[in-house]
């Protein structure tokens, strides 16, 4: 019990727990409102890590874990030291929330820059050692540096979802949005601006710390605290009340069964006797990075239930168009760029030999779903090796995917937003394992941050188009208006399934998909006793 819990922050079990009567007759959407502090620490030269291990294996993925985790380590105990609570793990990225407590709001928020130029002055320049280097070779400097910034005022944390009993959270509010924006001020190689205060936060800290540099705007490059002002550390375990009672009550299987809806059922059958190493290995999988196209992002309260109950239905469409091929959601976020998700086929205990197929569908499905509700999505769908597995401390983790493969999906949603107005864009590796089924248009060869060579890129067709495009072309031999028209019908049928099973899988995979279907063979765990439909 206690195991499943550490999946999910304080303040969300603190909520569960305090509200546990009133939620019981309660379908989702709901929420949390109140007034705090939001930290947002970015590690950066975690790129560059990941590229060095890349082409490792397994040997590759794990040191990529162990270096993140110890730098993780370092960046949660400062955190929680101050009374601060590791809402998310954004890949490279972590969010930091205080939670509801006794002290006023200033002090909380005192505790906030304190805690970030202890993380500073501990994880500047953090060192990464390579043992698999011979001593005798050259070897490239590498190392992690975090920029941090920090946003006080109202946050509204959102329950969202449930499709098939899988919870969402998100938190929203200005202090998210001051915090992005404070980091986005630091400056590369400045050890001077790592720590930047919004200019809410500095009209409250400014008697208590000094700065190198205030800003036109207002916002601070943190120094440190003046002589004197220093707070002393209290744990985040000391300012909420779920973790101590939430297994002794009447009531716990009650909210423990709340809780489960939020953990991803990946990792639910190792949770229970802290067996979660078993969940990290190696996987061939197809990631979907999601910009769902709103334009109202993190720094939006969404008060109005009409705004709520919106952004619980775009969620609700999303989880179906995943659910309907048995992928996975991974994460959601809010930023001051919109909102952002990815979604995983390949992940136990549902994996396919099609999965490349399955996520290039559900994407399609998902632009179809967004349109209709007036949105313009953009999506990176791509294929490969990445580590899947727990992310973290005992104290607190998240099951993360980790990798090239996820980096360069990001990479692919963004060209997908900015440079051609939205849409799905895949990769070469997702259009290799799909072009048999489906219809792709290749696009220009781009260059991404962490890729010395451009990358292919293609773009599969929505059907309405493959259907117009079939229209228009009456001079087409029958035999090539025959391979078009079975893209069509190929579509229609995996567009309006009732049912996943229905794609039909029992095929033999066409020769280039032999390695990777062995792959996926000798990687898939057996299914554990887990209900087809949790998430």
């Amino acid at each position: 019990m206690q195991g499943l819990c550490t999946y999910l922050p304080s303040t969300i079990l603190d909520y569960l727990y305090m509200h546990s009567e009133k939620l019981d007759n309660k379908e989702p959407p709901f929420r949390q409102d109140y007034e705090t502090v939001v930290l947002f620490a970015d590690v950066s030269g975690f790129t560059k890590l990941s590229e060095k291990f890349a082409n490792r294996g397994s040997r590759g993925h794990e040191l990529l874990k162990k270096h993140l985790n110890s730098y993780f380590e370092v960046l949660m105990r400062e955190s929680t030291s101050q009374g601060g609570d590791v809402f998310k793990f954004a890949g490279d990225a972590i969010l930091v929330v205080w939670p509801r407590s006794n002290e006023e709001l200033g002090r909380v928020t005192r505790r906030a820059v304190q805690c970030a130029v202890q993380i500073k002055e501990q994880l500047t320049g953090y060192k990464i050692l390579d043992p698999d280097r011979p001593a005798s070779e050259k070897k490239d400097k590498m190392e992690l540096n975090v920029k941090l910034g920090i946003g006080v005022g109202k946050i509204s944390i959102l329950h969202i979802g449930g499709f098939f009993g899988r919870m969402e959270y998100v938190a929203t509010g200005q202090p998210l949005t001051q915090s992005f924006e404070a980091e986005g001020r630091s400056k590369k190689g400045d050890e001077t601006t790592l720590v930047v205060a919004s200019p809410e936060v500095w009209k409250k800290v400014s008697n208590h710390f000094d700065a190198y540099k205030i800003l036109d705007e207002g916002y601070a490059y943190i120094k440190g605290p003046k002589r004197g002002m220093t707070l002393p550390k209290v744990s985040v375990f000391k300012t909420t009340t779920s973790l101590k009672y939430i297994g002794n009550e009447p009531e716990g299987s009650k909210i423990m069964k709340r809780v489960t809806q939020y953990v991803p059922g990946a990792v639910r059958p190792y949770v229970k006797d802290f067996e979660e190493s078993w969940a990290d290995e190696l996987r061939v999988i197809t990631v979907l990075f999601v910009n769902l196209g709103l334009v109202k992002g993190a720094n939006e309260l969404y008060e109005k239930d009409s705004d709520l109950k919106k952004i619980h239905d775009i969620i609700m469409a999303v989880q179906k168009a995943v659910y309907k091929y048995e992928g996975s959601l991974n994460k959601f976020l809010m930023d001051d760029k919109g909102s952002t998700l990815i979604a995983v086929f390949g992940l136990p205990p549902l994996a396919h030999e099609n999965d490349p197929e399955r996520g290039l569908l559900s994407s399609i499905q998902i632009c179809t779903q967004l349109h209709q509700r007036n949105l313009v999505p953009s999506i990176g769908v791509t294929t490969g090796t990445a580590f899947c597995g727990v992310i973290g401390t005992r104290n607190r983790r998240e099951y993360s995917i980790l990798g090239d493969t996820v980096n360069l999906a990001a990479r692919l949603m963004s060209h997908a937003e900015k440079k051609i107005g939205g849409g799905v864009l895949c990769d070469e590796a997702t259009h290799y394992a799909s072009k048999k089924r489906l219809k792709f248009t290749k696009l220009r060869e781009i260059m991404v941050k962490g890729k010395s060579k451009p990358i292919k890129i293609y773009h599969p067709y929505p059907k309405s188009y493959i259907q117009q495009f079939t229209k228009d072309r009456k001079d087409e031999t029958p035999r090539v208006s025959l391979r078009r028209r079975s893209i069509v019908s190929y579509l229609d049928a995996a567009t309006s399934m009732k049912s996943p099973t229905e794609l039909n899988t029992e095929s033999p995979p066409p020769p280039h998909m032999r390695e990777m279907v062995r792959t996926r063979r000798e990687s898939a765990p057996s299914a554990p006793a887990t209900p087809r439909g949790h998430r």
